[in-house]
């Protein structure tokens, strides 16, 4: 398997990692005085050794935080607690977790029932349900949704081309492979969607109309996101995007 990081990379640490001051020998494992490195803390892989010996892990990796606090970890016990010290990778790495993804799905989904429950009540418009009289917020969702897709895909069948690009991101879809260079235009788009989008709602709604769909049209995206993200692909995602495209799309023209 490629390494997608090499010396003088920078890394942020996202949990406490312990490092063994001592390099590791061909001949047995100097285990020797510890060193601890804390979550938050920057650093720079200064150098990487490869001992076939190792029945673990046979790379280790020498992290330096500074001159006074550097030693060696194991390569897959270093990937568990770091990220790429850069903006882009950071945010995939946040929303990267399987876990995070299934907890904030679930409550989500019930903010957006109550929000539904409420806007019956008070008769407040919804996306997809009882709309505004524009096709943005629709539009946008579902381009978010095909954007999860790609992003399900990628993982999927490019998941290679996905790692070089976590720790080399750009927004620049230029030079990307094919895949990643079209999941970054579906970003892009998404970005003028969402700007189309709150234009449309500041032109037709006002004072509270305008926080209540603010807020479905947010968890409305959110769930279709998490959902689209974390369900099994293609058997299952790909159906019900389809399936949510046809409703969508009834919900903006077929009621006219």
């Amino acid at each position: 398997m490629p390494r997608h990081y090499t010396a003088n990379f920078n890394f942020r640490l996202t949990g406490d990692l312990p490092l063994q001051r001592e390099q590791p020998l061909h001949t047995q494992q100097v285990r020797g005085d510890s060193v601890w490195l804390r979550s938050g803390d920057e650093v720079v892989v200064a150098q990487i050794a490869v001992i076939p010996e190792d029945s673990v892990d046979t790379v280790w990796v020498k992290l330096a935080r500074d001159q006074m606090t550097q030693g060696w970890v194991r390569e897959g016990r270093m990937m568990e607690s770091v990220v790429p010290s850069d903006p882009i990778s950071e945010f995939i790495n946040l929303f990267s977790s399987r876990h995070t993804n299934y907890f904030m799905s679930f409550s989500l989904l019930m903010l957006l029932v109550w929000l539904w429950m409420k806007s019956k009540r008070y008769r407040m418009p919804v996306v997809h349900y009882d709309d505004i009289g524009s096709g943005y917020p629709a539009a946008f969702c579902l381009t978010l949704s095909a954007s999860a897709l790609l992003y399900a895909w990628i993982q999927k069948y490019h998941a290679e081309a996905w790692q070089e690009y976590y720790f080399h991101p750009s927004l620049n879809p230029f030079g990307q492979p094919w895949i990643v260079a079209l999941f970054l235009c579906s970003v892009w788009a998404l970005t003028v969607m969402a700007l189309a989008t709150a234009d449309e709602m500041l032109r037709l709604l006002k004072g509270r109309g305008l926080l209540f769909y603010g807020a479905t049209l947010v968890a409305v995206a959110m769930v279709d996101y998490m959902f689209f993200t974390v369900a099994p692909f293609p058997w299952v995602s790909v159906p019900c995007f389809i399936i949510y495209l046809i409703y969508a799309l009834y919900q903006m023209y077929g009621k006219n």
